[in-house]
């Protein structure tokens, strides 16, 4: 079941906002005195989604989830675990940032780790991930289309990428292709959340070194399932414990600004977004139901000194790059 909750913030409209979140983010989007006193960046859960999704036994979507320090509880119609979010960028990243820790890599931005059963069967096909925008572009959709599949081939080859005119715009790859790591393990003898090392052998035993009988690394996993027959007839069931890693260096969601490979200039995409997050989340495509699904927020892509600063921004942006790639994006 579909459900979009009331506004339960009201945006500044006076000074320094952009245009108005849409109505499918307005009730999760922080004031500015959240943005003051938890930093740049607030994560929340999604307002409009199909079913529910609750973290530590709180509904309410609007609350800020917790970043860096702690692992919460997560359960939605598909899927009951825990997850713990890290992102560079927000306080009291010390311990994520420490040796051993989940952004301990100076160029990984975030970090998501996932724990738990799902509830029924999901086709491996139709486990995606990705971003979901539900305004149309604000600027040419050929620039959009072409900033969307930069971004999704750093994690599959394999990608849907939708941006037309007018429409709502998405971009989605398979989750068993981009995740970093992945665990099955039976009931009761999962590893730690983030002791989890990868391993699919008991759910794919393809993925078994033919040398060793051992788990094949990562690396082999993502080649084999961006391949869409071998994610074909596979079903995600509840007698397994699933860990899933998944993190990311292309977004400072400190800044919201995108670093794609061959561009050689950062993309701010607050000026491209339109008021919209960015989403961390992982979904059946073929219900729509979410495994899991968190909105980030940046202060700038709410509230900004100058409201037309953004639309100009984002033709500069536009600009820039379709004079550097002239040659590929003549339709822009």
């Amino acid at each position: 079941m579909l459900r979009c909750l009331r506004p339960q913030v009201e945006l500044e409209q006076k000074s320094g906002q952009l245009s108005e979140p849409h109505p499918h983010h307005a009730a999760a989007a922080p004031g500015r005195h959240v943005f003051a006193e938890s930093g740049p960046i607030i994560a929340t859960g999604h307002p409009c989604l199909q079913g529910i999704q609750v973290i530590d036994n709180n509904p309410d979507v609007a609350a800020p989830i917790t970043l860096n320090e702690r692992v919460v509880d997560m359960e939605t119609d598909a899927f009951k675990g825990k997850l713990l979010l890290c992102v560079r960028g927000s306080p009291n990243t010390v311990a994520a940032t420490g040796p051993g820790g989940p952004l301990s890599c100076s160029r990984r931005m975030f970090h998501i780790a996932v724990q738990g059963s799902f509830k029924r069967p999901v086709a491996a096909e139709h486990l995606m991930s990705g971003q979901e925008f539900p305004k149309p572009p604000k600027i040419s959709a050929s620039f959009m289309h072409f900033v969307f599949s930069g971004a999704a081939k750093v994690f599959a080859s394999s990608t849907d990428v939708f941006v037309q005119e007018g429409e709502p715009m998405h971009f989605r790859f398979p989750v068993l292709a981009a995740a970093q790591l992945v665990n099955v393990s039976r009931r009761g003898e999962e590893p730690g959340l983030l002791d989890a090392t990868e391993d699919m052998r008991l759910w794919c035993p393809e993925l078994a070194s033919s040398r060793t009988g051992g788990p094949a690394a990562a690396d082999k996993r993502r080649r084999f399932f961006d391949t869409p027959a071998n994610l074909a007839g596979r079903v995600l069931g509840p007698e397994y414990v699933w860990t899933l890693h998944l993190h990311q260096s292309l977004i400072d969601f400190s800044t919201y600004k995108l670093g794609l490979a061959g561009v050689p200039f950062s993309i701010d995409l607050v000026s491209l977004l339109d008021v919209q997050p960015l989403q961390i989340m992982a979904k059946d495509h073929q219900t729509g139901e979410y495994i899991f699904n968190v909105l980030m927020w940046n202060e700038r892509l709410l509230y900004t000194d100058s409201p037309s600063q953004g639309e100009e921004q984002a033709k500069g942006v536009s600009g820039r790059l379709k004079d550097r790639f002239k040659g590929l994006l003549s339709g822009w």
